[in-house]
């Protein structure tokens, strides 16, 4: 039995079978890259400005 903390891959691989659904791989992988990296500069956002302002 598999037990894992934060497991995103349902929600992950939703997103993915939609992208590739609507668009061609090329493009559904281009999506996922550009979303992965405006989640990670929001997160860093985040960090900083709590960094700041606590």
């Amino acid at each position: 039995m598999k037990h894992a903390l934060y497991d995103f891959g349902v929600l992950t691989g939703a997103i993915d079978a939609y992208l590739r659904k609507s668009f061609s791989a090329g493009w559904a992988l281009v999506v996922e890259l550009v979303l992965t990296g405006l989640v990670f500069l929001v997160f860093y956002a985040l960090i900083g400005l709590y960094l700041v302002y606590a």
